[in-house]
């Protein structure tokens, strides 16, 4: 390090003798550009989050043939249409290389792709291979009912949006519509539902594309290379590849299952397969090629499709003239056809002038892909040597005032009339590129927006959000591969009116009132299946007595009791018949049954049969045995998974035992393998649930009710039925469940004994309960018809030791040296400090030994930050104690700050008045005694969930993971105490806030050049650290507030105990702080006890579980008292914890071995202070080693032994007395919630000690288990702990 040092030293004057040498070259001159610095070039001038933008006006200045250094790297930005066709056309083959940029080659399988290959034989052969078999014009039309499906489920999906007249997010819907299409034609797969296999896609495919805008030293600094390591982003680069490369692997080997289905249509991975398999490439097609390509496809197709589609509509919402303009021509087109096919495309003229426009001023690859010279070239009488990085400003080339008239307006007219065209040849317009390195799927791309936008503006208007005008809409961008909007695009979709209503009139009779239908299909069109009654409820605006036309059959529909009476008893004999219906006529037999026969005297004697032998009152007495025990198995079933606190999925259930129930009673059948399907007993049971669980005072939207004959029609009021003779028996007209008159069903007296049964047993059987995370504003009344991220963080780039070496040189040896020794250092770098000493990992650990050479008290210098590391429990003491108040305050960290709302929480403020309140309020009415033992039922119902789990893993000889399950019980224990929330199911709000707390974490532990360099901060937002940490605050800041506004909500239940959320907001409204408590004051401290608490508990735990299983003897000593103490009540609560004092001496001694924050949080001295004879200044970093401390020989005997005994008989405790034990801290900054971490860790511990022996894994030895950490904010295991619980004997 010290030799890559000296030489970085040295550049200054190498470079400078150099440089002038390098601007000249046999005569001939690089083109111009801005002055850089040394060694660093121009890397400072450039703004990443509009690169295209800055590169557009640096250009303005210096020419559209403008020369730059990036690092090491010579590079060209080419700005206008002119230099364009002199690099993409003139001279393309010397500018059609690709740089070997870090992240393009890994993501590209070393360059196995077309786009990031090298330009090569290579690279030529596979081009062909591309344009002949995967992006023909065959190919392209064998793929057009994907594209046609895809468009058609868009304008569903925003249908549905319009009918209840909610916003559209376009950026959302239309990047789905790419997505799924590319994945469709790609490999035959779509991810647009919330399960996890889409969720994983998401978001791996997230990061794959933040990694190819990821910067790398190794591209710019390849001296520097070392800190793409330091920084993580290799590791991140590595972890992500991987995660890619098992992804297509596993969509080659699906499709080279043998069990694969044959599709009708190949899909990309099927063809390239083929080639492979019949040897028909050039060249040896690998497995690797075929994933490279996918990549390019996937990435590269995805992106700037959707990218497209939103800025035309961008730009049309904002010019309403073109947006009628362009509807007007779609829609006269089109007609009433219903939708827009790709045959019609052809003959949208102005919609391909809107795209050619939108694509212009909006490209969406603004720098295109770079490009590197391979050879010696001469341009406009300016030399460019080989291997130059060379960007294609099309951005600026679009916006070119020499190739376009008013290039900043929106104007479409332009390419109506023009041959100009997005294809390559037309250089003042290339939004794909050109030459040969522009895109092969143009025409694929090119097709799918077209369709796309066509639909949208044949099928909706689209008006803007209220209050919201069209100067609102901004045009911010957020680079990636891609330009995308920055702000999602939201606009209220307007389905259009098909035609005016015109009064139908036969006989002199006006028939009902019904919406207008159409020419041969009537209102076929206006169905929706999926929501049958709830789509004829809606049209029932028309009246109660609608008339329709499907197709050529007359209808009418039915919708209130009133109406309902005319038809089933007034005119019952009139309307008593069945229609013919194929498909009823097959499975009926042509009409052989009771419920689709025509009525006619067959049916009345049918009828007559059921009543009389089949559903008597003697008859249904009978088969009381087989509904009671088909109701008993299904209560079993259930308990089964209540022991296991697995959720219940009721549909299925419900539906089993209404087929059983049935088929028994039918013919002694039953079928409860496999269940699909259901029927109306089920779907009454399913949904009386779904109300019961959701809410008493909500009814469900999607019953036809009438308010005429209902009191507040659409609320769920059991009441009203109480002391009222209103019967479903088909008598009362505004109640039909199962019809009423001739036709009601024979069978109701059967249904209804076993639905009533199977509901009664559900509710005296068991307490109902949403699954964790879920609302039941959550709970959905949707039904189906039928007849029934590590960081991208560069870290170090110093260019400041070249910029200014001697003013370094003379600072740094004046801020080291003020008069009084401090304490011993190991040797550090200039500028640097001792940064370049310290590991990503083991940071303790290191310390430690560092500690050993250089004393207990050691002082470092992380770049231009003074630190003091603590190592000894006797200099602790000092520190929390005698200068508790002068080292009280926290160091200011650019992540800390921003996470903890500018210091507004109290583990991160520094120490102030406000941050006395706060831990006043924290002391007095979070985290005392009281509030402490009212979240008792929380700790014990949340730990008995978790031994339910482990005992049905138990029951089948499964492995547990103790690692996954403690941090399940301490993640929700502390959620369901801070908010009144579970987050363990693998719903999209659980994930979501699990992603918001891995950031979290992530970016409480970033570094930041601003923090200890700070003249490199520039280097925060170049490398995306702070658009990544204010990401990360903004999706915490509306997590929190989501859950502040839901407490804030007058409808929302009461609850016997209050959150912490509760009493915050209480003190705010009754103003009982001293100081003005805000929102953001609350969302620090939610932020402390969700990110601090679970981390802390759970690692607590695992380790403990991990050397208990590491020292048997320990492990059955604690076994034994705990059993011996709660013997064969079946549980521990925490009446028993005090009882159990070996226990509490192995969690003790568990923290002094691993405690949870072996580093606590640094703090910083407020004054000038002594500690152990050193002098520390003011404004220093005091780091305190609690993983030391336990360590320490002057206080532990044998300190690297888990011996719980040492604790037996001692007073040494873990609350910030005794200072070789203080996992959580001490004196004024210790943690005000150590008594309840203490009572989960122990409770917890208890119960997985009390009903459970432990074993190793099959084949696993004690020695093979490792006590290798990795490092967080809290050490954890750096591997799960799995272990094979096995129920012991004295426990049922």
């Amino acid at each position: 390090m010290g030799v890559v040092v000296l030489l970085l030293l040295g550049l200054p004057v190498f470079l400078s003798l150099l440089l002038p040498k390098l601007r000249k070259n046999g005569g001939k001159i690089n083109p111009p550009g801005p002055p850089g610095l040394p060694f660093i070039g121009n890397l400072h001038q450039l703004d990443t989050s509009a690169l295209h933008l800055n590169l557009s006006q640096l250009s303005k200045k210096y020419g559209p043939l403008m020369s730059m250094r990036l690092g090491s790297v010579p590079t060209l930005v080419v700005s206008s249409a002119k230099m364009a066709k002199e690099v993409m056309k003139t001279h393309d083959l010397a500018f059609s290389n690709r740089p070997a940029l870090l992240g393009q080659r890994k993501l590209s399988y070393n360059g196995l792709d077309i786009a990031f290959s090298p330009c090569n034989d290579y690279w030529r052969d596979m081009r062909k291979l591309c344009t002949l078999h995967l992006f023909s014009p065959k190919r392209l039309q064998s793929f057009r009912p994907i594209r046609e499906d895809e468009v058609a489920q868009m304008v569903k999906k925003i249908s549905v949006l319009s009918t209840s007249s909610r916003l559209a997010n376009l950026s959302e819907i239309v990047t789905a519509l790419t997505t799924n299409s590319i994945c469709r034609v790609a490999f035959s797969k779509r991810y647009d539902d919330e399960g996890q296999e889409a969720h994983q896609f998401r978001s791996f495919f997230c990061e794959i594309q933040a990694l190819w805008a990821t910067f790398f030293f190794s591209d710019h600094f390849p001296v520097m290379g070392w800190l793409d390591k330091f920084t993580g982003s290799c590791a991140r680069l590595e972890k992500h590849f991987k995660v890619m490369d098992v992804f297509f692997q596993d969509l080659i080997d699906e499709h080279l299952a043998p069990e694969k289905s044959n599709s009708t249509a190949e899909d990309f991975i099927d063809i390239l397969l083929q080639l492979r398999k019949d040897g028909l490439s050039s060249f040896n097609l690998t497995l690797d090629h075929i994933k490279a390509l996918l990549m390019d496809i996937l990435v590269g197709g995805t992106d700037g499709l959707s990218a497209t589609v939103v800025w035309t509509m961008t730009e049309l919402i904002k010019n309403p003239v073109v947006m009628d303009k362009v509807q007007g021509e779609v829609r006269t087109l089109v007609g009433k056809k219903g939708r827009v096919d790709d045959d019609d495309l052809q003959k949208l003229l102005y919609l391909k002038a809107v795209i050619k426009e939108a694509m212009r001023l909006h490209p969406p690859a603004p720098l295109l892909i770079p490009r590197e010279t391979m050879d010696r070239c001469v341009i406009e009488g300016y030399e460019i040597q080989p291997k130059t990085l060379v960007y294609v400003n099309v951005w600026a080339i679009g916006r070119d005032p020499e190739s376009w008239e008013t290039p900043e307006e929106f104007s479409p007219e332009r390419f109506l009339d023009s041959t100009i065209d997005y294809k390559g040849q037309d250089f003042e317009f290339l939004p794909f590129g050109g030459g040969r390195r522009g895109c092969p799927g143009i025409s694929m791309g090119a097709a799918t927006v077209e369709l796309a936008l066509a639909n949208l503006l044949y099928s909706f208007d689209w008006e803007l959000p209220s209050g919201m005008k069209k100067e609102d809409v901004d045009s911010d961008t957020t680079l990636g591969l891609a330009m995308h909007k920055k702000n999602a695009l939201c606009l209220l979709p307007v389905s259009r009116k098909e035609g005016e209503y015109i009064a139908r009139k036969n006989g002199g009779k006006v028939h009902p009132p019904g919406p207008p239908g159409l020419p041969f299909i009537g209102n076929l069109h206006h169905f929706d299946t999926s929501v049958l009654h709830l789509n004829l409820w809606q049209l029932s605006k028309y009246g109660p007595l609608m008339s329709m036309r499907l197709g050529s059959v007359p209808t009418l529909v039915v919708s209130t009791a009133k109406m309902a009476k005319e038809v089933m008893k007034t005119h019952d004999l009139a309307f008593s018949n069945r229609p013919a219906l194929l498909e009823q006529q097959k499975l009926s037999y042509n009409g052989l049954d009771v419920a689709f026969s025509a009525c006619n005297d067959y049916w009345r004697d049918m009828r007559k049969l059921c009543t009389v032998h089949l559903f008597s009152p003697k008859r249904l007495q009978s088969f009381r045995p087989i509904r009671e025990d088909e109701v008993a198995q299904m209560v079993k079933k259930i308990s089964m998974l209540s022991t296991s606190s697995k959720p219940a999925n009721l549909n299925e259930i419900a539906t089993a035992l209404t087929l059983n129930s049935t088929c028994s009673v039918a013919f002694r059948k039953r079928y409860d393998d496999e269940v699909g399907g259901t029927d109306a007993l089920s779907a009454t049971v399913v949904w009386t649930m779904t109300e019961l669980i959701k809410n008493p005072v909500e009814m469900n939207r999607v019953q036809e009710e009438d308010p005429e004959s209902w009191e507040t029609p659409e609320e769920f009021s059991p009441e009203r039925f109480l002391d009222s003779t209103i019967d479903y028996k088909g008598q009362d007209f505004e109640f039909l469940p199962f019809g009423g008159g001739r036709r009601g069903c024979p069978g109701i007296s059967m249904g209804a004994a076993a639905v009533e049964l199977a509901l009664a047993n559900l509710l005296y059987s068991f307490d109902w309960e949403l699954p964790s995370g879920m609302k039941k504003e959550d709970v959905d009344r949707d039904t189906t018809q039928g007849q029934l991220l590590q960081n991208s963080g560069m870290c170090g780039a110093t260019f400041s030791t070249f910029f200014v070496p001697v003013f370094l040189l003379f600072f740094l040896t004046k801020y080291r040296k003020n008069g009084v020794t401090g304490p011993p250092s190991p040797p550090g770098l200039h500028f640097v400090g001792n940064l370049h000493q310290l590991p990503k990992s083991d940071l303790h650990s290191y310390l430690l030994k560092l500690s050993q050479k250089y004393g207990q008290v050691m002082s470092l210098r992380l770049g231009v930050v003074p630190t003091v590391v603590i190592s000894s429990a006797r200099v602790a003491k000092e520190v929390l104690k005698t200068n508790d108040l002068a080292v009280s305050s926290r160091p200011t960290s650019v992540g800390r700050r921003r996470m903890s709302y500018d210091g507004l929480d109290i583990a991160f403020s520094p120490y102030n008045e406000c941050w006395r309140e706060m831990r006043k309020i924290c002391t007095l009415h979070l985290f005392t005694t009281k509030i402490a033992q009212s979240f008792r039922p929380v700790r014990e119902d949340e730990v008995a969930r978790m031994i339910k789990r482990i005992a049905e893993l138990a029951t089948s000889s499964k492995l547990a993971n103790i690692s996954e399950t403690v941090y399940a019980l301490t993640n929700t224990t502390i959620c369901r105490i801070g908010y009144s929330k579970r987050y363990d199911d693998d719903g999209h709000v659980s994930r979501r806030f699990h992603g918001l707390i891995a950031e979290t974490q992530a970016m409480l532990g970033t570094f930041f050049f601003s923090d200890n360099l700070p003249p490199l901060g520039w280097l925060d937002k170049l490398n995306g650290t702070c658009a990544r940490l204010e990401k990360t605050f903004k999706g915490m800041d509306e997590f929190f507030q989501e859950l502040i506004d839901e407490h804030l909500n007058r409808e929302r239940p009461g609850s016997k105990h209050k959150d912490i959320i509760d009493i915050l907001l209480q003190m705010k409204k009754n103003e009982l702080a001293s100081f003005n408590l805000t929102f953001d004051h609350i969302k620090g401290v939610l932020m402390n006890i969700v990110v601090g608490g679970t981390d802390t508990s759970s690692a607590v735990l695992d380790w403990a579980m991990t050397l208990l299983i590491k020292n048997p003897t320990v492990l059955d000593k604690v076994q034994k008292e705990i059993r011996m103490v709660v013997r064969n009540k079946g549980r521990v609560d925490e009446d028993d914890l005090q009882k159990l004092p070996y226990l509490k001496a192995v969690v003790k001694e568990t923290m002094r071995l691993h405690p949870p924050f072996p580093l606590l949080v640094p703090r910083e001295t407020l004054q000038k202070c002594v500690l152990d004879g050193y002098e520390i200044p003011a404004k220093t970093t005091v780091l305190l080693s609690a993983w030391a401390f336990g360590r320490d020989p002057e206080f532990w005997q044998n300190p690297e032994e888990f011996l719980p005994d040492r604790f037996m008989g001692s007073i040494v405790d873990f609350r910030g007395n005794d200072f070789e034990l203080i996992p959580f801290g001490a004196g004024r900054r210790g943690c005000p919630g150590i008594s309840l971490g203490a009572m989960v860790v122990e409770l917890a511990l208890a119960n997985l000690l009390y009903p459970f022996n432990w074993e190793l894994p099959p084949g696993m030895k004690k020695e093979d288990i490792d006590l290798e950490g990795i490092a967080g904010l809290v050490v954890q295991g750096k591997n799960s702990l799995l272990l094979l619980p096995k129920i012991c004997d004295h426990h049922i």
